[in-house]
């Protein structure tokens, strides 16, 4: 049968209990909370209707909303006590009283713990005999219960918290037992020569078998790495954590050089290769030599996170070697005179940078060395005159003079002898330009090379007079 349900109330005349015990709580809470006065049992509460003054000792009045919450059974509030409601007077009141003297505030501190990150117990021995348990099941032929991948995590975590010494130790120690045991089991064998180098190239053949099982962990390793980092090369995004953690297991171990940084470097240069030699057909100068630096930017962020540091020279000169320097001359043919006569100047300067990267002085003689010579056809005087002005004007940001100086005498040695010089004229023109500019110490050992080759050529056309001569003088003798 359903009991009849009432407004809940405090009563001065009930017996204390539970529920109100509980209600003189919450009540405290509440005064606490909202800090208002109390005082001689009377309650100032706020409602959105106004300000309402209830006392203890009266019932309590409940709003139409708060009556349907508040609807409890008459049975659970029998024998609710006055001396509860009295206790819960005084609880408030000296609430009040504390409310309304000002208490210092309470800062919050925390204490940060200074000790470290501990491994687990027994961390080093327990995933050491994992290892173990795969190396015995290789040297003896059996089915390893532990997958590949749970290996190469434990190999991992072991170089991450540099433990990798003492891996190399433990797996260098147990290979060299399973060695020794072979070779104490060819002792005593057969005394038949034959029979016993049989048993001796099968126990070989075994030993490479398991090495190698042991091996394809790291080219495994390897493969995976350079896949990722091309991904990476083609716009798609990686866990760089997990290769640099993995990177820094082959420094710990000894074997980034060989094992990982030698295929890198001919993955990277095979990679650009393939890219300069594709984006020089689709893209325009300027846009390539964005192209080009953005490559390098990219690079230099890929050895900041995750390669190391010794890996920068080398993969900075193959990304160079790939982009830049095999396609020197058409960047210079193909888009100098356009960037020039267009007076592109941001482009020129992102071609006089990414040309200090990498021997300006030498790329501008080799520049002027395709020029002058004979092949360029097409070209007419003054528009080759036209070019080694512009050229000058390059010339004169150069540092290393005295470098481009050696690989134009060089080169100049080359069409001279050679005969390969499109014009002595312009030949001698350069020359005069380069004298102006930096004095005649500077172009005298240029110049000696034309006195040189007029006066070779004299003692030649001498030579060959003097033997027609004698070749006359003797056809009269007969």
């Amino acid at each position: 049968m359903a009991h009849a349900k009432r407004p809940f109330y405090c009563s001065t005349a009930s017996s204390g209990g539970v529920l109100e015990a509980l209600f003189a709580f919450c009540f405290s809470l509440v005064v606490y909370e909202k800090g208002k006065n109390s005082a001689d049992g009377i309650f100032v509460r706020e409602e959105k209707n106004g300000v309402h003054r209830h006392n203890f000792d009266a019932p309590l009045s409940v709003g139409e909303e708060d009556e349907e919450a508040m609807l409890i059974d008459q049975d659970e509030i029998k024998g609710v006590a006055s001396s509860s409601a009295i206790a819960t007077t005084g609880v408030a009141s000296n609430l009040s009283r504390k409310k309304a003297t000002p208490q210092p505030k309470k800062q919050l501190v925390i204490k940060l713990s200074k000790g470290k990150p501990t491994l687990p117990t027994n961390f080093e021995e327990d995933t050491w005999a994992t290892l173990k348990c795969a190396i015995i099941a290789i040297f003896l032929k059996r089915q390893d219960p532990c997958d590949s991948e749970k290996l190469y995590q434990a190999v991992s975590d072991l170089c991450l918290h540099k433990l990798g010494g003492s891996l190399y130790r433990h797996i260098q120690n147990e290979c060299e037992g399973h060695i020794s045991a072979k070779i104490r089991s060819l002792v005593g064998q057969s005394l038949d020569l034959v029979v016993f180098l049989s048993l001796v190239e099968k126990c070989w053949q075994d030993f490479c078998d398991q090495m190698l099982m042991i091996r394809e962990v790291e080219s495994k390793i390897v493969a995976g790495l350079l896949e990722l980092i091309e991904h990476e090369r083609l716009g798609e995004a990686i866990e760089r954590t997990v290769v640099g953690h993995l990177l820094k297991m082959f420094t710990a171990l000894g074997t980034y050089t060989e094992s990982f940084e030698k295929p890198f470097l001919e993955r990277t240069s095979d990679f650009y290769a393939s890219e300069g030699v594709k984006y020089m057909q689709q893209l325009d100068v300027a846009d390539y030599l964005k192209h080009v630096e953005l490559r390098l930017q990219e690079e230099h962020e890929r050895w900041m996170l995750y390669l190391d540091a010794n890996t920068r020279k080398p993969l900075v000169s193959t990304t160079e070697k790939q982009l830049l320097e095999r396609h020197t001359s058409a960047i210079l043919d193909k888009g100098f005179t356009v960037l020039m006569d267009a007076k592109r100047v941001d482009d020129l300067k992102r071609l006089y940078i990414l040309f200090t990267r990498n021997r300006p002085a030498e790329l501008v003689a080799k520049f002027l060395d395709e020029k002058l010579r004979a092949g360029n056809k097409g070209t007419s005087e003054e528009e080759l005159e036209g070019t080694l002005d512009r050229v000058l004007v390059l010339f004169r940001f150069i540092q290393g003079k005295d470098v481009f100086e050696a690989f134009y005498k060089k080169d100049l040695a080359k069409r001279l002898l050679l005969g390969k010089s499109a014009s002595i004229d312009a030949e001698k023109s350069m020359i005069s330009k380069l004298k102006t500019e930096c004095g005649s110490q500077f172009t005298n050992k240029l110049e000696g090379m034309f006195k040189d080759i007029e006066l070779s050529k004299e003692i030649n056309d001498s030579f060959f007079q003097a033997v027609i001569s004698i070749q006359d003088k003797t056809s009269k003798w007969y």
